[in-house]
C-alpha cells in the first residue's frame, strides 16, 4: 500500500494572523471512529505558506498509560511493529508476540491474555512513527481488541496542543479530509476557512 500526502496551503494574510497568534499546524487520524491524539503538530517556526504532510501504512502497537486529555501519550511496553490484517497475542506476562497474518480486515487485532490494559497505536509520518490513538477504555482481558484506522485526517490550527498530546474532538475546530482511495490532496486555508478538492467530511466544529 502506497503512502499518502496532503499539501496544506495558507494564504499570506492568514499566515501572518496565525503566526502572530502562535498557532501550530496540527494533524490527527481517525481510529475506531475517533481522533484523539495529535499525530503531528508543526509549531509556528516550522510551517510556511506551503506545507507537505506525508504518511505510510506502517504501524506499531503498545501498552499505554490511561487516556487523559491534554496529557502526552506514554507507553508502558515496547512497541511492536504490526500491519493491517494482522494479530498479536499479549501474553499473561504483558509481552506481545510477533504479529502474524489474520484477524479483522483492515485492522490491527490484539488477543489480550494479560489483564485490562490501555492500548496505543502509532503510525509513520514524515519519516518517523508517532502516536495516533490511545484507547479511551482498557482492552478487556481474555478477548480480542480491534484497532481500525481509517484514512480520515483531521487538520487544524491550535495554540496549545503539541505532537502526541491526547485530546477530544470537541476541543478542536478544523477540517476532516476523507483520503480513502486518494493518495494526494491539496488543502487551502484562506480567510479563516478551509477549502479542498478532496472530500471534506466537515469544516468547523466536529460536534
Amino acid at each position: 500500500m502506497a503512502g499518502k500526502r496532503i499539501l496544506v496551503m495558507v494564504s499570506p494574510q492568514d499566515l501572518v494572523t496565525l503566526k502572530n497568534g502562535n498557532y501550530s499546524l496540527c494533524f490527527a487520524k481517525f481510529v475506531n471512529g475517533t481522533a484523539n491524539v495529535v499525530w503531528q503538530a508543526f509549531d509556528p517556526q516550522q510551517w510556511l505558506e506551503n506545507n507537505v504532510f506525508e504518511w505510510e501504512p506502517a504501524y506499531q502497537v503498545y501498552g499505554a498509560r490511561p487516556f487523559r486529555g491534554w496529557e502526552q501519550v506514554a507507553s508502558t511496553t515496547p512497541p511492536l511493529a504490526i500491519g493491517l490484517d494482522c494479530t498479536s497475542v499479549l501474553d499473561k506476562n504483558g509481552s506481545f508476540s510477533p504479529a502474524t497474518p489474520g484477524g479483522q480486515a483492515s485492522s490491527v487485532t490484539i488477543d489480550n491474555q494479560f489483564s485490562p490494559i490501555t492500548l496505543g497505536l502509532s503510525q509513520t509520518a514524515c519519516g518517523s512513527p508517532a502516536p495516533i490513538y490511545v484507547s479511551p477504555e482498557p482492552a478487556a482481558a481474555s478477548g480480542a481488541f480491534v484497532l481500525t484506522p481509517v484514512e480520515r485526517i483531521l487538520v487544524w490550527f491550535d495554540q496549545q496542543l503539541t505532537t502526541s498530546t491526547m485530546f477530544t474532538q470537541d476541543d478542536v475546530m478544523g477540517a476532516v479530509l476523507d483520503m480513502t482511495g486518494i493518495d494526494d490532496a491539496t488543502l487551502l486555508y484562506m480567510n479563516g476557512t478551509w477549502y479542498c478538492q478532496a472530500p471534506l467530511v466537515w469544516v468547523g466544529d466536529p460536534a
